[in-house]
């Protein structure tokens, strides 16, 4: 087989994964591997250092001018050294400590260079890991606001089961039965919503109202007094109002407390509620 030729062999040398003596002759498959990665990371290489020189010099002149670094020069930092990962990870690592050995001559000049080239990486390591502190808050923000929306939707979710379950139940009824069961008209019920002595949920576009407005054993114009009093709020927060438990009532519901003769004290608590 023909020796190398000269440019093979410097190529060769330039990127091989271990030393060839010259005048050896060496497999052509290895000496194609050789120039097809010498040819190939060299410019990569390059390109990708002056590029990251570039970057340097903008962080540089802004820090200079204590100036906040734009996002996009953050980016492009951030893509160069994927870019140089991909370059790290393509270089023929696993020949560089015996090729380093063959260089070095002496044993202490190998070490020494080892011990170089395994603190830079330590180093690259360390700053990226600082980097990603720094920009932790960001994350924790960002898994905040997930939390929050995901725990928003939740609540969302649970509102619409239950409207939904009261609904079918009954609790919830049209605005026609209830009139119907109040004995008046849809007008008169549409009065009192406006002057807001009623108050009802929508779903899909159609007005529910509590089917307790309509109960002979409740007192209307006491639960109208009291609606009223919660104000503008809406129809969802003044059925929660009258349907849950309140200390400043002896843990009754208002409903409750109302059917114990207790409206003052109703009053009372609608018009706290209506400040929170």
């Amino acid at each position: 087989m023909a020796a190398i030729p000269a440019v093979a062999k410097s190529t060769q040398r330039s990127a091989r994964t271990g030393p060839v003596k010259a005048g050896k002759q060496a497999p052509l498959a290895d000496v194609s591997m050789y120039l097809h990665r010498g040819f190939a990371l060299a410019p990569a290489l390059a390109e990708a250092a002056e590029k990251l020189q570039q970057a340097r010099r903008e962080i540089v002149q802004h820090k200079t001018a204590a100036a906040p670094v734009e996002p996009g020069v953050v980016m492009d930092v951030l893509a160069l050294m994927e870019s140089a990962s991909s370059l790290l990870k393509a270089l023929p690592l696993d020949g560089v400590m015996p090729d380093l050995r063959s260089r070095s001559g002496a044993r202490s000049t190998y070490y020494r260079q080892r011990k170089q080239m395994l603190d830079r990486f330590r180093q690259v390591v360390a700053d990226v890991e600082q980097a990603q502190s720094r920009l932790e808050p960001a994350r924790v923000e960002e898994q905040s606001a997930e939390q929050t929306t995901a725990f928003i939707e939740k609540i969302r979710c649970e509102a619409e089961e239950s409207l939904r379950r009261m609904i079918g139940s009954g609790e919830l009824v049209r605005g026609d039965v209830l009139a119907e069961r109040l004995g008046i008209s849809m007008q008169a019920v549409s009065k009192a919503l406006a002057a807001r002595r009623m108050f009802c949920i929508e779903h899909k576009g159609v007005r529910y109202f509590p089917a307790w407005l309509a109960d002979s054993r409740h007192d209307r114009r006491q639960i109208e007094k009291v609606s009223k009093a919660l104000g503008d709020m809406p129809g969802s927060a003044k059925l929660a109002f009258f349907t849950v438990p309140r200390g400043s009532l002896a843990d009754q519901t208002p409903l409750e407390a109302l059917a114990a003769g207790k409206l003052a004290l109703v009053l009372n608590a609608a018009q706290a509620f209506a400040q929170t």
